[in-house]
């Protein structure tokens, strides 16, 4: 009798090594707190090895942008996709939306100081909101809805995630809890699944 083999998954390149060590150094340190030695040695290499697929630090820290939007973007088209109940999707995406917000703290706060003096960085989260927006613009509910107004429903709900992410509504005594009915709300609202 012979058996079949489970097929093994490829190795992770050296490059993925790399990006999913600064993802952690820049997820604990942020990105002062971190160079690219440390990045390399938590990879398990050299601190040479960095430089041959990356220029610098920021070149990696955009490395890491663009697979957290795309794990964000992955993991909200799930919950939307298998919530059968409509009326239930606005909340399925918010508290997908704070749980990468909360678990990337460190990272996001990262990313808002780098957007404001680095164009590069600034240049990266242009490009995320404007396929925010496109993905928005192709809901039906939101047909002939103007830039400006989904990307005011981006910004809105992104900073609601960040102050819960950064324990702003604990400063004022708002439960977490209580406001995450507050970014469903707006959710609901970037959607087209409520009024603007």
């Amino acid at each position: 009798m012979t058996r079949s083999r489970k097929p093994t998954p490829p190795a992770a390149s050296t490059k993925d090594l790399l990006i999913a060590a600064a993802q952690a150094e820049f997820g604990a340190l942020g990105y002062a707190g971190t160079d690219t030695n440390k990045i390399a040695r938590r990879a398990g290499f050299a601190p040479q090895t960095f430089y041959r697929h990356f220029d610098d630090k920021l070149d990696a820290f955009l490395a890491v942008y663009a697979l957290w939007r795309a794990d964000e973007a992955r993991a909200i088209a799930e919950v939307v996709r298998a919530e059968r109940d409509p009326s239930r999707r606005a909340a399925a995406a918010a508290r997908t939306l704070v749980s990468f917000h909360v678990a990337h703290a460190v990272f996001r706060r990262s990313l808002r100081n780098l957007a404001v003096s680095e164009p590069r960085v600034r240049a990266a989260r242009a490009e995320s909101r404007s396929a925010q927006i496109a993905a928005l613009a192709a809901i039906p509910a939101n047909a002939g809805r103007s830039r400006a107004s989904l990307l005011a429903a981006i910004l809105d709900v992104e900073r609601l995630c960040d102050a819960v992410a950064d324990a702003e509504t604990d400063d004022v005594g708002v439960s977490a809890a209580v406001f995450q009915a507050e970014i469903t709300n707006a959710v609901a609202r970037a959607r087209g699944e409520a009024e603007r």
